[in-house]
């Protein structure tokens, strides 16, 4: 069940839609197979559809939307906060399977190994499999950075998209694309420090390790080995 309040609110019944305006807040534990999450939202107005019926269909945030998820689980770590102008969550069968949120939005995610990832772009598209975060999507000049858990390594990327998958909760893949850049930092590996840009740049993760970075048109690099000057 969805708790929610506001100073104002008004019922459509025939639309079973509920309004919620001058700075609305829902709260409400989700269940799915894979994990349990406690929601948490704010916006200055919040438009719930289903909410008279047995499952929420869609959860509308307009004006500083904001939206957290945290994992329950004691043996889990993991929390997911989104921050935009507004915020769309479409539901089925009582769990959320997208967020869209787009107007200046940011987002921080903790994975459960440790890894966080600070996305910024026009919109952000996050999906959902049973409860877990299975793809997140960047559109609009996407910028962020990848840190790993003890916050020696440092992976920073921008670029007109940004694309990254999820393997068992954790990120595994990462593809820039249009005006790709990636800059790779570790205060702790002996690979060095790497920047590189092209169309498209992949980059590839084991835990919160980077093992892989490909790049594909108009390629341009620079690598700063470990223990020597620059290389050429």
């Amino acid at each position: 069940a969805v708790v929610a309040g506001a100073p104002t609110g008004r019922y459509f019944r025939r639309s079973d839609r509920l309004e919620l305006q001058d700075g609305a807040y829902a709260v409400w534990i989700q269940q799915g197979k894979t994990q349990t999450d406690s929601v948490n939202l704010t916006a200055q107005q919040m438009h719930v559809r289903g909410a008279a019926g047995n499952a929420l269909d869609e959860i509308v945030l307009v004006g500083a939307a904001w939206l957290r998820m945290e994992e329950v689980q004691p043996d889990r770590a993991g929390t997911r906060t989104v921050q935009a102008d507004s915020v769309v969550l479409r539901m089925k069968e009582g769990q959320i399977v997208t967020v869209d949120a787009s107007g200046e939005a940011s987002m921080m995610l903790n994975a459960r190994d440790g890894v966080s990832v600070d996305l910024k772009g026009r919109r952000i598209l996050m999906g959902f499999l049973d409860g877990g975060l299975d793809s997140l999507t960047v559109e609009g000049h996407g910028s962020g950075a990848c840190v790993s858990s003890d916050s020696t390594t440092v992976s920073r990327i921008s670029g007109g998209s940004i694309a990254v998958a999820f393997e068992n909760g954790t990120v595994r893949y990462v593809r820039i694309s249009e005006t790709a850049r990636c800059t790779h930092r570790s205060e702790t590996e002996n690979t060095g420090d790497i920047q590189l840009s092209g169309d498209h740049v992949d980059l590839t993760f084991e835990g919160d390790r980077l093992t892989d970075v490909q790049a594909e048109g108009g390629v341009r690099g620079r690598y700063k080995p470990a223990e020597s000057g620059e290389a050429p």
